[in-house]
């Protein structure tokens, strides 16, 4: 009987946390697409070569970042 309402104690514990982590990855994923968003709109409106060549290179990092965190 005491495991049992040990067992309860702790998943009524970490179901908060469980949420809370959720949250923050939610939060972290609309980040990360809202970043990727702003440099596609950067490279519509023009760019230099080297601007070019840094902004496709934190694109290329911020998709791989995106496959990570959203899930």
């Amino acid at each position: 009987m005491r495991s049992l309402a040990m067992t309860v104690f702790l998943l009524g514990c970490s179901i908060p946390a469980l949420e809370a982590h959720e949250k923050s990855a939610k939060a972290e994923c609309a980040e990360v697409r809202q970043q990727i968003r702003r440099i596609y709109s950067r490279l519509r409106a023009g760019y230099t070569a080297k601007t070019g060549i840094r902004l496709e290179a934190r694109l290329r990092e911020l998709k791989k970042k995106r496959a990570r965190v959203c899930r």
